[in-house]
């Protein structure tokens, strides 16, 4: 299935999330980095897309790994001297790591969201997840647009996202699966979340 152009050039994406994240892009990251603490020695991202993340871990000596479906970020992540796997996050082999970062991505996950806690859950690592819960794809003007358009990371165009109820629902309904605790960090375009394994 086509992508997204955005999904098929890191610059062109890099063009397009800091307009729809009005320039507040790097901070993003900024945000989840904040919570990577000095017993961390290894991070797992999925669904990664650029290489910020992975850029601290090296810096401060953190053991990364890349997960993505886009041929183009892995081959960019690749050429930095990155470990980044080309592959599905459902189906790769996960590896053992402190903590699994997902940003920006859980939608993609909602007809198949059991499995993908179910997968994570069972390494036992800390969990975060940075989640958009006001999003631009509904609205009716460019941003909008541009956000419809940009969905399709190669597994079909998705209508759906997350707002702040359906999500901490969807986090209540998995602790009911399989208890873990659960910090929202903070909430404002994204909703940061920290989960921790018992």
């Amino acid at each position: 299935m086509k992508r997204s152009p955005f999904y098929s050039n890191i610059f062109l994406y890099r063009l397009e999330m800091s307009i729809l994240h009005k320039g507040k892009y790097r901070k993003r990251f900024q945000d989840v980095v904040d919570l990577i603490e000095g017993n961390i020695t290894s991070v797992c991202e999925l669904c990664f897309g650029d290489i910020f993340i992975a850029e601290f871990c090296r810096k401060n000596n953190i053991s990364w790994m890349g997960i993505d479906l886009s041929p183009e970020f892995c081959r960019y992540a690749q050429g930095k001297g990155f470990n980044a796997t080309l592959d599905n996050v459902l189906t790769a082999e996960l590896p053992n790591t402190d903590m699994y970062i997902i940003q920006g991505s859980l939608y993609h996950f909602k007809d198949k969201i059991d499995k993908f806690f179910d997968r994570l859950l069972k390494k036992k690592g800390s969990i975060i997840i940075a989640e958009p819960v006001r999003n631009f794809s509904s609205s009716d003007n460019f941003i909008g647009r541009l956000a419809r358009r940009a969905s399709n990371a190669g597994i079909g165009h998705n209508s759906f996202r997350y707002d702040h109820k359906s999500l901490i629902d969807e986090l209540r309904r998995q602790q009911l699966r399989s208890p873990y605790e659960y910090e929202v960090i903070h909430i404002d375009r994204e909703m940061l979340i920290k989960i921790t394994c018992p």
